[in-house]
């Protein structure tokens, strides 16, 4: 069966794996389906939405499968932002803060009019946990464009990838290596002196 994915970030200043607090979004209401593959490229509403969300703010990540292995708790981090709020120690508790977009339009195919922040076209996605870049796209097609090339971000912090439909199938040692990371998206102008560079060279037809 198809596995879905939430792109799930913990509050800015968190540690590595830190999603107590958290914020989610749902592919849909960006006009993109919840397979990981149907949501995973450079320009895609969602991804647009994520990378301003971490635009020189560091917090963990994770595209969280419904097919991944559970927290602590006993249940996934995928059915903890679906259920919202939930009681934990006697007390009401938000589990998950839904991120919208400024238009919400939800269905599969439909805009919700969500633009690229400018001047990412030569950024970087950066690992703060484990000093790693990576750019966020491989060089301009003969078009000049980026169109049809998967998004590094969503690969690298997939956990549960490979255990369902939809998902990366793809020969890449680096997918999931990233989930849960304090990851931040930057411009070209960021200072990647000190850091290794991840080649995320994943291809769209995998």
């Amino acid at each position: 069966m198809g596995q879905y994915y939430l792109p799930v970030l913990g509050e800015p200043g968190a540690d590595v794996g830190d999603f107590t607090v958290k914020t989610f979004a749902i592919s849909h209401d960006f006009g993109s389906g919840l397979k990981l593959m149907e949501h995973s490229y450079i320009g895609n509403e969602l991804l647009n939405r994520i990378e301003k969300e971490l635009l020189s703010k560091p917090r963990p990540v994770v595209w969280a499968g419904d097919y991944a292995d559970e927290e602590p708790n006993g249940a996934t981090l995928y059915s903890q932002c679906e259920e919202g709020v939930g009681i934990v120690d006697g007390d009401v508790k938000v589990l998950g803060l839904q991120l919208m977009p400024p238009n919400p339009d939800p269905g599969w195919g439909n805009s919700c009019g969500e633009v690229r922040a400018e001047g990412l076209d030569d950024g970087y996605v950066v690992n703060h946990t484990k000093d790693e870049y990576c750019r966020l796209h491989p060089e301009l097609d003969d078009a000049g464009d980026w169109a049809g090339w998967v998004h590094p971000l969503s690969l690298l912090t997939a956990d549960g990838n490979g255990r369902g439909g939809g998902d990366y199938r793809g020969a890449s040692s680096v997918v999931g290596r990233w989930a849960r990371d304090v990851i931040s998206v930057e411009r070209a102008d960021y200072d990647i002196t000190g850091l290794d560079e991840i080649y995320a060279d994943f291809q769209d037809d995998a």
